[in-house]
C-alpha cells in the first residue's frame, strides 16, 4: 500500500527523516523451556529460497547454486538467552528471542558441519546466518554453533571434485623441459582447473558461482588465508584469483 511503498522508498535510496523500517525483522519474546539452555539455537527453513532472496542475493543465482553451498531460506530462528540478575527488563529470565522473516526481509542461514581435528564430520553444525537486507551491515552476520576459527567455503565442493585433481609432487609449469614431456607442449593434458576464485565475500562468491567459475571464501574479508588453504587451492588450479570489493576494507584486503 501506500505506506509501505513510502517506507520501501526511504529504505532503498536512504532518506534521512523518513521511517525506514519498513525492511526489518519480526523479533518476539518467550520464556524459555527448562530443557532448552543458554546459548542453544533452533532453526526453521523454508522448502526452497525465495523469489525474493534469490534476486537479493543476484541476478543468476539459482536455488541449485545456493543448495551446492549448504544456503537455506530461515523462516525464523530462537536464540535462547539467559539474561543476568541486573538486567534492566528481563533479570535473572531464560527467554527465547525468536526472529522472523518477512515478504520484505529475508534471512538466509549456511549450515555447514563441525570437523574434527582430521577433517571428517562430526555430526554437529555450526551455522552462518546472513541477513542481507538489515540497514546496520555490522547486524548482518552472526553465528551459531562451535564456529571454527577458520574456515573457507566451497573448498569441500573442490576437494571432491576429480576436475580439480593436484600435480604430482615435484611438478609445476616453472620446470619446463619435465612439464612439457609429461602434460604437452601447452600443458593441454595438466588435469588442474584453469582458475580458482576466491571472493571476497558471501554474496559476490554465489554470483561468481552462478556465472559458474570454482570459487571459495573466506569466514570474513579480513580474516587471513592460512597456508594451508593457499597451498590446497594452489595445487589444484592454473591460476589462483581474489576478486575483493572495491571498498577501503576491500582495496586492503587486496
Amino acid at each position: 500500500d501506500f505506506g509501505e511503498a513510502c517506507k520501501w522508498i526511504a529504505a532503498t535510496f536512504k532518506i534521512e527523516g523518513m521511517n525506514t523500517s519498513f525492511g526489518s525483522a519480526k523479533i518476539e519474546m518467550k520464556a524459555a523451556t527448562e530443557k532448552q539452555k543458554d546459548g542453544d539455537y533452533i532453526f526453521k527453513y523454508r522448502p526452497q529460497l525465495t523469489d525474493l532472496e534469490l534476486k537479493t542475493l543476484g541476478p543468476l543465482v539459482t536455488e541449485k547454486t545456493a543448495l551446492q553451498y549448504n544456503l537455506f531460506s530461515c523462516k525464523w530462528f530462537i536464540q535462547v538467552k539467559q539474561y543476568p540478575e541486573n538486567h534492566n527488563k528481563y533479570p535473572g529470565e531464560k527467554k527465547q528471542i525468536i526472529t522472523k522473516s518477512s515478504d520484505t526481509y529475508p534471512i538466509l542461514v549456511f549450515e555447514n558441519d563441525v570437523l574434527d581435528a582430521a577433517g571428517n564430520p562430526t555430526g554437529e553444525k555450526w551455522q552462518k546466518i546472513y541477513q542481507p537486507l538489515n540497514q546496520e551491515k555490522k547486524y548482518r552476520f552472526r553465528y551459531a554453533g562451535k564456529k571454527p576459527q577458520n574456515y573457507l567455503f566451497g573448498k569441500d565442493l573442490i576437494a571432491a571434485d576429480p576436475d580439480f585433481e593436484p600435480l604430482p609432487e615435484g611438478f609445476n609449469e616453472h620446470n619446463k623441459k619435465e612439464y612439457q614431456k609429461v602434460y604437452g607442449e601447452f600443458g593441454e593434458e595438466d588435469p588442474r582447473a584453469d582458475v580458482i576464485i576466491i571472493a571476497g565475500g558471501d554474496r559476490d562468491a554465489l554470483n561468481v558461482a552462478s556465472l559458474e567459475y570454482p570459487v571459495v571464501w573466506k569466514n570474513s574479508e579480513t580474516e587471513p588465508l592460512s597456508y594451508e588453504d593457499y597451498k590446497f587451492l594452489r595445487e589444484r588450479c592454473k591460476k589462483l584469483c581474489y576478486v575483493g570489493d572495491l571498498d577501503a576494507t576491500g582495496v586492503q584486503e587486496t
